[in-house]
């Protein structure tokens, strides 16, 4: 298989970070839904994103739905954006013979290189070291919610 060496390491590193970021973020999804942070997980990164943007929209209180929201909006969505422009990038001979990667968008690097991966690595690992830390509070049920939660674990036991 032809490839350029150079980036093989890069590409790694972006695997790397964000396989952590996504680790933090079933972490997160998890608490907020009170299970164990080890359980089984198999949504994408941009789905579990997506998931955990939903869940602080609807389940946490101020300040930590504000806070994970802002981390989300700043951090979480761009690392995640940029993850998937390397993981969906074409690859493709070079004039110059090489095997290179251009990215799949028009908004993407017409050829990434190795700084290009190693800026990615960077916002992907900086996004788990700024990810607001559990324990969260959540916002009180209401006295509807706290009955259709009673009525369903009575029917499900």
């Amino acid at each position: 298989m032809p490839l350029d060496e150079d980036l093989l390491e890069p590409l790694g590193r972006v695997m790397w970070a964000a396989i952590r970021l996504h680790h933090g973020i079933r972490d997160a999804i998890n608490h907020i839904k009170g299970q164990p942070s080890d359980k089984a997980f198999d949504a994408s990164l941009g789905v579990a994103i997506a998931e955990l943007k939903k869940l602080a929209e609807a389940k946490l209180a101020e300040p930590d739905r504000s806070t994970l929201l802002a981390w989300i909006k700043n951090e979480g969505t761009p690392a995640t954006r940029e993850r998937t422009g390397v993981a969906h990038a074409i690859s493709y001979t070079d004039p110059d013979g090489r095997q290179a990667l251009r990215g799949s968008t028009p908004d993407r690097p017409t050829r990434y290189q190795v700084s290009d991966l190693l800026e990615v690595v960077g916002l992907l690992a900086a996004a788990p070291r700024d990810l607001p830390p559990a324990p969260y509070t959540l916002r009180p049920q209401s006295r509807t919610q706290a009955l259709w939660k009673l009525a369903r674990r009575r029917i499900l036991n």
